[in-house]
């Protein structure tokens, strides 16, 4: 009709609420609709120029083609693996226009948002996600394609904020960003089971048979999974970042230098191999019977005792350790549960001494003065050029053994 503008719109169920003055809806969308609406991302600088200000941090292609990765094992399947978070997007009011459902009162009200079928948004929060989505999207444009059905089917949690304001939204992000608090490693970590290392060292804790360093019978009582230290008085042995990466690294020696690197090489020998779980299981059966963990186990000392004497159970002397045995499996053909039962015959015990330049630690008094104890002074390092040395040097003290 003449004088008349009909504004195409997409319609969905959302719910409206304020928050620091500012109106916001949260709703779901489906994937392959929400990368449509969004403008391309743009790096923060808040001294640049003109409108378009951007507050996004540069594109990470890792952790894009991580997301990637996930959403293309996960999407298809029905195991109930699959989540993610939501975006944050921003807009302006003219775009946006809602309709409270009947009977709605209050300052949270349910109903039906429309957007403007040419509106587009800014993001505030999730770039990664959105073009991980994009990406799936472009990678499978066959409708029948079992990750294109999978993506139209789930939805996208969204958050959209009706400010188009590039400085609020920044301290948005920031603020978001600070209050969020980070999970420890060992937390983390035994939380993901869809790692299958992961999943496999959890379950060995919980097995009637578990090895008694993992907390046998008492079961969680040996390792801490809440954080990644133990206090000075903590009757743990181990947090279980620590039990994982020993594991690891007695798996696959020190090749790996990133984190993802490390991670993906791991579970793949683990996923490829199922000889593992038996040596992984022996060796921790082993290392419960190492000097000063074995006594601590039968009760007959406490592991606050133990810490002051020896270094046993101290972090680098442990992935020293690890890498010493994988060094004998690798070279020599032995297991990892008899190269534990070869570290058995090692003084971990602190130096009785207190050396000087003058007279500093030598390798008779102990194996670790010049790789992870400084000779001079006896400070005990943590770095891992420290303890590959040491496992390298502990290494050819066991295979003579």
């Amino acid at each position: 009709m003449d004088g008349v503008v009909v504004v195409a719109t997409i319609n969905f169920p959302a719910i409206k609420y304020e928050q620091g003055g500012r109106v916001m809806y949260t709703a779901v969308m489906e994937p392959r609709a929400l990368v449509k609406l969004v403008e391309e991302p743009r790096i923060w600088n808040p001294v640049k120029r003109g409108t378009d200000l951007g507050t996004n941090r540069p594109l990470s292609e890792i952790h894009v083609k991580g997301i990637v990765e996930y959403m293309e094992r996960t999407l298809p399947a029905d195991d109930g693996e699959y989540v993610m978070d939501s975006v944050t997007l921003y807009g302006n009011d003219q775009d946006l226009i809602f309709t409270s459902a009947e009977g709605q009162v209050g300052p949270i009200q349910q109903g039906v948002l429309s957007v403007s079928f040419d509106a587009r948004f800014d993001i505030g929060n999730g770039q990664h996600r959105i073009t991980a989505h994009e990406r799936i999207a472009a990678s499978h444009p066959e409708e029948d394609d079992p990750v294109a059905v999978a993506q139209r089917r789930v939805g996208q949690p969204v958050v959209i904020v009706a400010d188009r304001n590039p400085l609020r939204r920044a301290q948005d992000f920031v603020t978001l960003q600070r209050n969020v608090k980070t999970l420890p490693g060992s937390m983390a970590e035994s939380m993901d089971t869809s790692q299958p290392l992961n999943a496999y060292l959890v379950d060995l804790c919980k097995a009637e048979d578990a090895p008694k360093i993992l907390g046998g019978k008492e079961r969680g009582d040996r390792l801490i999974f809440a954080t990644d230290a133990i206090s000075k008085y903590g009757k743990q042995l181990l947090t279980y970042r620590a039990y994982r990466y020993i594991s690891g690294t007695a798996m696959i020696g020190v090749d790996q230098r990133t984190t993802a690197g490390w991670k993906k090489a791991v579970n793949n020998a683990f996923e490829s191999d199922p000889r593992w779980k038996n040596e992984l299981a022996e060796m921790w059966t082993a290392w419960g019977d190492l000097p000063g963990i074995k006594e601590v186990l039968a009760g007959e000392l406490s592991p606050e005792d133990l810490r002051a004497t020896s270094l046993v159970l101290g972090g680098a002397v442990t992935y020293a350790c690890a890498y010493a045995i994988h060094l004998l499996k690798t070279n020599d053909g032995i297991s990892l549960g008899e190269g534990v039962k070869r570290l058995a015959a090692i003084n971990f015990n602190r130096p009785n001494r207190v050396p000087t330049e003058t007279k500093p630690l030598t390798k008779n008094e102990t194996i670790f003065a010049g790789n992870i104890i400084d000779p001079a002074t006896g400070k005990v390092a943590s770095g891992r050029p420290a303890w590959e040395t040491a496992g390298q040097e502990l290494y050819e003290r066991i295979r003579k053994a």
